[in-house]
C-alpha cells in the first residue's frame, strides 16, 4: 500500500485536519474540532484514507494504530485526555473467485465451483462453519445478489447462488463486495431490528408483481412423554429455490429435534443446525435451476420429545434471525418479499382419553392361559380386575393420559416373574404381556 490520502469524513467536516505523511509505513493524523465544540455520543466517521495497492498475492495487509510520529490521544473540551481504546483492522484483498470456498481457507482459486463449495458456502449459512478473518473467505461466500457480488450478509440466497455457479447456470465472477459482514441490530428475542430489504433481479421484473411467500408453523398438539412432528409449510408461488429460518423453541418442553425434507421438498438439500438449544438453523434449497410448485406445500418437518413434565399450555415456536437470517430465493438467488408465521405446539392436560391397556398371559411355550385374575391399581390406588379369556387376553379400558398404574396378574396353577407391571400411559398399550415360569 502506498500514496496515502486522508480527507475528513462528514461527522466531522468542520474539524481541522493535519496529516504526516513523511514516513514510509506511517500516517500521523491529528483532528480536532473549533475550540469548545465536542463530538456528540455516537458512532462517528471521522477520516477516509485512501491508497495504491500494489499487486499481490496476499488476501490482507494489516492497518493498525501506533505511536510514532504521533502518538495515540483523545482530548475533551478542556483538553483532559480520556481513556481510550484503539482497534486494528486490515485491507481485505479481493483474491480468488464468487463462491469459491473449498478447500478452506483459499478455495481452489481456478474459476470452477464445485459440490464442496457449494456445501461450504451452505455450512458457513446455517452457522456450522465460521468464516476466517485472515483470509477473504467472507467475501468469496457472499455471492448473492450476483450483479453486485454480495450484499453484506450471508443468507440462503448465497447458497442459492454458490449451486447455480456450481451448475454452469451462471457465469462465474471474480471475488468482490463487501470484504466483512456488515453490522446488523438484533432485539432480545434474536430477530432482526431493522430487516434487510429485498433484492429483486431485474431481469426477473416479474417477481414484484408475486403476492409474498409464505412460510408457517403448522400448529399441532401433544401430551407429556411423547414425541411431537411439527411441520413447516409455504404458501409458494411457483418461483422458490431456498428457504432460510432460524426457529426458536423452548428447550424445557421440547428437546431433542430432527430436522427432515418435507413431502414436497423431497428432491431438495437440506443443512440443519441443531448445535444451540432452543433454537433450529435451516436452510433447504430445491436443486439448482428449479422451484418448489405453487401451493401450500409441507417444506420440512421437525421431530421433537415433549418432556415428561412438560405442563399443559401453548410451546411457542418462533421465527428468528440468528443463527440463519429468515430469507426465500428464486431460482435466480433473488430475494423473494416473505412473510413467516409463528406457531405452537398445544401440550395437553393429561385428562381422560379412554386409552386402553391389554395384551396376553401366556405359558412358558407360549400357550394362552384362560382366567388369569388380571388386577390394575391407579396412583391414587382406585383398583379394577378382569379375567382373561379362553386364549389368555385381556384389556382395561378408560384410563387416563398421563397416569401411572401397576398392573398385577395371579393364577392359581401358574406363577410369574415378574407378576407385575408398572407404566405410565399416554396412548394406547396393547401388548403388555405376561410369560408364566415354566413348570418342572
Amino acid at each position: 500500500m502506498s500514496n496515502p490520502n486522508v480527507v475528513l469524513n462528514a461527522d466531522a467536516a468542520n474539524a481541522s485536519l493535519t496529516v504526516n505523511s513523511s514516513q514510509s509505513g506511517k500516517i500521523g493524523i491529528l483532528l480536532g474540532l473549533p475550540a469548545g465544540q465536542a463530538f456528540t455520543a455516537g458512532t462517528k466517521s471521522l477520516v477516509t484514507m485512501t491508497f495504491n495497492t500494489a499487486p499481490t498475492n496476499a488476501f490482507n495487509s494489516p492497518v493498525t494504530f501506533g505511536d510514532v510520529p504521533l502518538a495515540r490521544g483523545i482530548a475533551n473540551t478542556n483538553s483532559d485526555a480520556l481513556t481510550a481504546i484503539y482497534l486494528d483492522g486490515t485491507v481485505m484483498f479481493a483474491q480468488g473467485f464468487e463462491a469459491d470456498v473449498a478447500p478452506r481457507p483459499t478455495g481452489n482459486n481456478n474459476g470452477t465451483i464445485s459440490i464442496s463449495d457449494v456445501t461450504q458456502v451452505g455450512l458457513f449459512v446455517v452457522g456450522l462453519n465460521t468464516v476466517d478473518a485472515n483470509f477473504n473467505e467472507f467475501q468469496r461466500a457472499d455471492c448473492a445478489p450476483r450483479i453486485s457480488l454480495g450484499d453484506g450478509q450471508l443468507t440462503v440466497a448465497d447458497y442459492t447462488q454458490a449451486g447455480r455457479y456450481g451448475a454452469a447456470l451462471d457465469t462465474v465472477n471474480p471475488a468482490g463486495g463487501a470484504p466483512l459482514q456488515s453490522l446488523l441490530e438484533f432485539d432480545s428475542d434474536g430477530k432482526l431490528a431493522f430487516p434487510l430489504s429485498p433484492f429483486i433481479p431485474k431481469s426477473d421484473s416479474k417477481n414484484e408483481n408475486l403476492a409474498p411467500t409464505v412460510v408457517r408453523v403448522v400448529n399441532v398438539q401433544s401430551s407429556p412423554g411423547q414425541q411431537v412432528i411439527v411441520s413447516i409449510e409455504s404458501d409458494t408461488q411457483g418461483t422458490e429455490n431456498g428457504f432460510g429460518f432460524t426457529l426458536d423453541y423452548d428447550a424445557s418442553k421440547l428437546s431433542n429435534p430432527l430436522v427432515q425434507k418435507g413431502t414436497d421438498t423431497p428432491t431438495a438439500s437440506l443443512i440443519p443446525n441443531t448445535t444451540q438449544s432452543g433454537k433450529i438453523g435451516v436452510i433447504l434449497a430445491m436443486p439448482f435451476g428449479t422451484a418448489v410448485s405453487a401451493g401450500t406445500k409441507q417444506i420440512l418437518t421437525i421431530r421433537f420429545d415433549v418432556a415428561a413434565n412438560a405442563p399443559a399450555g401453548l410451546s411457542p415456536l418462533t421465527f428468528s434471525d440468528m443463527p440463519v437470517i429468515r430469507e426465500v430465493s428464486d431460482v435466480n438467488a433473488g430475494v423473494l418479499q416473505s412473510i413467516f408465521e409463528d406457531g405452537n405446539v398445544d401440550v395437553l392436560a393429561p385428562s381422560s382419553a379412554n386409552i386402553s391397556i391389554g395384551g396376553k398371559v401366556l405359558t412358558a411355550n407360549g400357550r394362552g392361559i384362560a382366567r388369569a385374575m388380571m388386577t390394575i391399581t391407579g396412583s391414587s390406588g382406585e383398583t379394577r380386575t378382569t379375567q382373561t379369556n379362553p386364549f389368555g387376553n385381556y384389556r382395561f379400558a378408560g384410563l387416563d393420559s398421563g397416569e401411572t398404574y401397576t398392573l398385577t396378574v395371579l393364577h392359581k396353577s401358574y406363577q410369574f416373574t415378574p407378576s407385575s407391571q408398572i407404566l405410565t400411559v399416554f396412548e394406547d398399550a396393547p401388548g403388555i404381556n405376561f410369560i408364566a415360569v415354566p413348570e418342572n
